[in-house]
């Protein structure tokens, strides 16, 4: 017999059998158990006593919330820069410089390179040296201090601007138009993630099953142009998670979330209403 975990909102997770008469239905069709994939959304009707669930509802993909997409497009957007790369200076003592051509603007800029700053070549690990001279990259950077936090030297091909903004729908199997993405102007564009996509959270390639809706997709995500109306493929989606949020409201509401976390109901000042989970890594003062 084959089993589901499902993680209802506000309750605890519950386990189920999926029997040989259980019906999987998505979009109204039947699929067999093997479609089912980590992240899908469902809805599972079972017997209490039994556990064995008469029928599971896959629904076509989870989007962010509406209030959390206004805080998350509300925050600074990191700094980041597609260009050839002018100059490499480094001074006793001090970790590297690195200066940039903006391929747009024409305008350049110096960048101080932390021992926190991720450096992709071709998209291995390595470090800053003088063979990235006049290479194509894209940086990503802080502003303020313009510390660099991502350099990529597979960069853009000329024909696709870069990608920034958020997760804003994501199906975790291989379908097209699988994951969509609101943009920091507000629109949502639809791409298709393959098995091919090459999915990284802070430089570091990671597995699918990492993608969250809400997180930060860097301008170093790369994708391919598909031909006709197909949405374009993503090569790369680079990712962060996205930065905190202050929230003010009342708390209106507080439910158990299982495995010793709770879930908080919180009416902000703007009447939105939004969920946290507290945990035992929470800080309450």
């Amino acid at each position: 017999r084959k089993q589901l975990t499902v993680q209802p909102a506000r309750f605890p997770p519950v386990q189920v059998i999926i029997g040989s008469d259980t019906a999987i239905k998505f979009q109204g069709r039947d699929i067999p158990f093997g479609r089912l994939d980590v992240a899908n959304r469902v809805q599972v009707r079972y017997g209490l006593e039994s556990r064995t669930a008469s029928r599971v509802s896959v629904s076509a993909a989870a989007t962010l919330d509406k209030t959390a997409a206004k805080v998350l497009l509300a925050t600074r957007d990191p700094g980041a820069v597609t260009g050839t790369v002018l100059d490499i200076e480094r001074f006793p003592g001090e970790l590297p410089h690195i200066t940039l051509r903006d391929d747009d603007s024409q305008d350049t800029v110096t960048l101080n390179i932390s021992t926190e700053s991720v450096v992709l070549i071709d998209g291995a690990p390595s470090t800053v040296n003088r063979d990235l001279l006049d290479t194509e990259v894209t940086a990503i950077f802080h502003p303020d201090s313009l510390e660099l936090i991502e350099l990529d030297s597979q960069a853009s091909d000329g024909y696709n601007k870069p990608i920034r903004g958020v997760i804003h729908r994501f199906v975790a199997k291989n379908l097209p138009g699988n994951l969509t993405i609101l943009t920091r102007d507000g629109t949502i564009r639809t791409f298709s993630r393959t098995t091919d996509t090459v999915v990284r959270r802070n430089g570091r390639q990671v597995s699918v099953n990492e993608v969250r809706l809400g997180d930060v997709v860097r301008a170093n995500t790369r994708i391919v142009n598909a031909s006709g109306d197909a949405a374009p493929v993503l090569e790369v989606l680079s990712l962060s998670s996205p930065p905190l949020a202050p929230i003010h409201g009342t708390i209106t509401g507080i439910t158990n979330a299982g495995q010793g976390s709770m879930r908080a109901t919180i009416t902000t000042n703007k009447l939105d209403i939004i969920d946290i989970l507290v945990d035992a890594d929470t800080q309450v003062v």
